[in-house]
C-alpha cells in the first residue's frame, strides 16, 4: 500500500466512525509522511511503520469515546505544570527571534544610509565616502546572514513548539497521533539557496569590511582611523 492509497482508506474510515477534526489528522498523516520519506524511507515502508489505517480509524474513533468518561486528572495536572515551565522558555525563544530580526532590519537600513550618506538623526559620524560606502556594503552582507538566521530560527523554533504540542497531545490521548520530528522540513532547493546566501552575506561583509578598515586606516594615516575622525567625541 502506498501513502495515496493509505491516506484514501484513512479518510474514508474515519468518516464511517465518525471521527471529529478528520482534515487535521489526515495532514498529521500526510506531514509524518513528508519527513519520514525525506529520510529516504519509501512509501511502502512508512505504511508498514504507521500500520493498518482500517486498525487506526477505529483506535481514533475508541479514543474519542474514552476521553468523555476516562479522564487522568494527574496526567493533566502534571502537564499544567509542565507547561507553566515551557511556556516562559518558548516566549523566550520567540523574543529571540524578534530581536535577531530587528537587528537584521537596524543592520540593512545602516547599510543603505551608509551607501546612500542618508545621515538621519546624525546617527552615522563623519568619515570620507569611499569608507562609508565599503562599510554600508559590509552592513548589507551581515543583514543577509541575519535574515537568513532569523528565518532558520522562526522554523525551528515552530517545529519544536509544534512537537511539544504534539507529544502534550499523545500523553492525553494514549499515542494515537504521529509524532513530529523536532526538525522543520526544508526542500533541497531552498535549503541550497538558503546556503549559497548565507555564504555570499559573511564572504561581502567579511571582505568589505576588511578592506574599509585597510582604506580608512590609509586616507587617516592611522589603524585607529575613528579617533583621528573623532567618532567618539
Amino acid at each position: 500500500m502506498n501513502k495515496q492509497e493509505f491516506m484514501q482508506v484513512l479518510k474514508k474510515e474515519l468518516e464511517q466512525n465518525n471521527v471529529a477534526d478528520i482534515d487535521e489528522i489526515l495532514s498529521d498523516f500526510a506531514e509524518h509522511f513528508e519527513y519520514k520519506l525525506e529520510e529516504g524511507k519509501t512509501e511502502e515502508d512508512v505504511v508498514r511503520k504507521i500500520g493498518n489505517p482500517v486498525d487506526i480509524a477505529k483506535d481514533y474513533s475508541l479514543q474519542a469515546k474514552s476521553n468523555k468518561s476516562d479522564k487522568n486528572p494527574v496526567a493533566i495536572i502534571g502537564l499544567i505544570f509542565l507547561d507553566l515551565f515551557t511556556f516562559p522558555i518558548f516566549l523566550s525563544m520567540w523574543l529571540s527571534t524578534l530581536v535577531l530580526g530587528v537587528f537584521g532590519v537596524a543592520l540593512i537600513s545602516l547599510g543603505i544610509m551608509m551607501i546612500l550618506t542618508l545621515n538621519i538623526y546624525e546617527i552615522i559620524p563623519s568619515m570620507p565616502y569611499i569608507t562609508s560606502l565599503l562599510l554600508g556594503i559590509s552592513m548589507l552582507g551581515l543583514s543577509i546572514s541575519t535574515f537568513i538566521g532569523t528565518f532558520y530560527t522562526f522554523r525551528y523554533v515552530g517545529q519544536w513548539q509544534k512537537a511539544y504540542g504534539r507529544w502534550h497531545k499523545n500523553l492525553l490521548h494514549k499515542n494515537i497521533y504521529p509524532s513530529l520530528s523536532m526538525h522543520p522540513k526544508f526542500s533541497k532547493r531552498l535549503s541550497s539557496t538558503l546556503k549559497l546566501a548565507n555564504m555570499l552575506g559573511i564572504v561581502s561583509f567579511v571582505a568589505t569590511f576588511t578592506i574599509g578598515y585597510i582604506v580608512s586606516a590609509i586616507l587617516a594615516n592611522s589603524f585607529e582611523f575613528w579617533h583621528v575622525w573623532e567618532w567618539f567625541i
